[in-house]
């Protein structure tokens, strides 16, 4: 089955995978200058399941060195948490500023945009 593995400074983090059922990605991000602003992150989606998946999310500093290798492997580690599409809306839904009503029906707040809307 086809993989990605990630090693940071040469120790592997992870093997993932979803198979045919789902994607999986895996990124480094840099955010601000300091020394240690950025992280490298492994995750998808399991279609399956309709859940989001995450293997990793781990702090990077300057002179770290982040490897994804592309292989066909077996040996897939499972994910560190899965959240359901629902979950995962209200996470996102949680994250808006409250518009001053208290009693604020969920149905009543706007579609959230897709992010490349």
């Amino acid at each position: 089955m086809k993989a990605l593995t990630v090693y940071l400074n040469g120790d592997r983090i992870c093997t993932a995978s979803l198979g045919d059922d789902g994607h999986v990605s895996a990124d480094a991000s840099l955010f601000g200058n300091g020394d240690d602003a950025g992280f490298v992150r492994v995750g998808g989606f399991d279609g399956s399941k309709n859940h989001h998946v995450k293997w990793c999310f781990q702090q990077i500093k300057t002179g770290d060195e982040v490897r994804i290798v592309v292989e066909d492997t077996q040996q897939i580690d499972e994910p560190n948490e899965r959240k359901s599409v629902e979950e995962m809306d209200r996470w996102a839904r949680s994250l808006r500023p409250k518009l001053g009503r208290d009693n604020l029906d969920e149905e009543e707040l706007p579609r959230l945009p897709a992010p490349w809307e």
